[in-house]
């Protein structure tokens, strides 16, 4: 049964016709809906998957990153640290200074630790802002 075309112009009738052709051939063909087809529904799904994963990879490297800077700047502050004190054990046992604190040698290292502690301060804003992200799904 063809449909009723009378009311259609003619460039109408002949897509109505070779629509309805399609059909009765058992051909798919657009319904005039804009609902998706179950294969771009899977494509979506999969390319939200892919998305997702790529951004979570992408942060579990940062922060693995970030965590190996905090432990290269710890590592630098425990050898200022053992420097500090052998130099001020060294000025106050051995040369017998009264403030070996105060002594050249010794402020430089000083200076060295502030900036390591900024340094290690940073980075672990960094971390906490990784972590706040909403993305960020892992555990601390």
């Amino acid at each position: 049964m063809k449909p009723d075309t009378s009311y259609q112009s003619e460039t109408d009738q002949e897509n109505a016709e070779f629509i309805h052709e399609e059909m009765e051939n058992g051909e798919s063909s657009f319904d005039g809906t804009t609902s998706k087809t179950t294969w771009d529904k899977i494509r979506g799904t999969a390319d939200r998957f892919v998305h997702r994963t790529i951004e979570t990879a992408e942060d579990i490297a940062l922060r693995g990153k970030i965590e190996l800077e905090i432990a290269s700047i710890r590592l630098r502050l425990r050898s200022l640290y053992a420097k500090i004190g052998e130099a001020v054990y060294r000025l106050q046992e051995g040369e017998e200074r009264p403030d070996p604190l105060q002594e050249e040698e010794i402020q430089p290292l000083f200076q060295d630790v502030k900036l390591a502690l900024a340094d290690l301060t940073r980075e672990k804003q960094k971390l906490v802002d990784l972590k706040k992200r909403e993305r960020w799904t892992g555990e601390s």
